[in-house]
């Protein structure tokens, strides 16, 4: 079982640098036959296609074409570099390599007496609200919902700056929560918009557990909401 998942591991590593490679690290431009990438690289073209799937899961590959035809994207690109410049980033920390952004992480050793760990999207330095100034029940208005809906955006920001999330994931919560703030400035807001965006925006980040504070501070912005608007 072991060696099973190791095999995985390491066939996700291969396929991934190789993309690459072949791309010269140019993003959804080549069109690359996996199966036949997958019997370069000894690991056969089935596993090749389930391996280039589970990438493009975690958004790092796409297919092009019927008939296994795929190629890498730019957060693939943008991890193989970093992984290979030694960055510690959420993906690839140094001297390892992790190939998904939420958590239970599936991890690749990328060499030989690499670490592996299951970081599951956290980063220990990572501490949610240092500056204590985010408190959604302290709002008498909608501009001060505002307010704290944009510092909402910026601990997101902090986040991954700090390596608790991946950049891919900041934008996936980062759309719906612009767009909350841009519902929150109007004249005359709507709940039912706002609540929706905000429920998108904590649907990405409520399982990564070094984030549960910032999605308990959704979950206030959204009672706020409904008690107020």
């Amino acid at each position: 079982m072991k060696n099973s998942l190791e095999e995985k591991r390491k066939n996700r590593f291969l396929l991934l640098h190789k993309l690459y490679a072949l791309t010269n690290g140019v993003a959804e431009r080549h069109l690359i036959d996996i199966r036949e990438l997958g019997e370069e690289l000894g690991m056969g073209g089935d596993v090749a296609l389930d391996t280039f799937e589970y990438l493009k899961g975690e958004g790092l590959t796409k297919w092009m074409a019927l008939g296994g035809i795929g190629t890498i994207t730019h957060w693939g690109i943008k991890e193989v570099e970093d992984a290979l410049e030694q960055k510690p980033t959420a993906h690839f920390p140094a001297n390892i390599v992790i190939l998904t952004n939420s958590p239970g992480a599936n991890v690749v050793s990328g060499s030989v007496g690499s670490s592996v760990f299951d970081q599951r999207g956290q980063h220990v330095q990572y501490q949610y609200n240092a500056a204590g100034n985010i408190n959604f029940a302290a709002a008498q208005d909608a501009t001060q919902l505002v307010l704290q809906l944009d510092l909402l955006k910026q601990e997101l920001i902090k986040a991954r700056e700090e390596k608790a999330i991946s950049e891919l994931t900041e934008s996936k919560a980062k759309t719906p929560l612009l767009e909350a703030i841009e519902e929150a400035k109007r004249p005359e807001p709507d709940r039912k918009s706002l609540l929706s965006h905000l429920a998108q925006a904590k649907g990405y980040l409520k399982d990564i557990a070094a984030l549960t504070g910032l999605v308990e501070a959704i979950t206030e912005a959204c009672k706020w909401i409904e008690s107020h608007l």
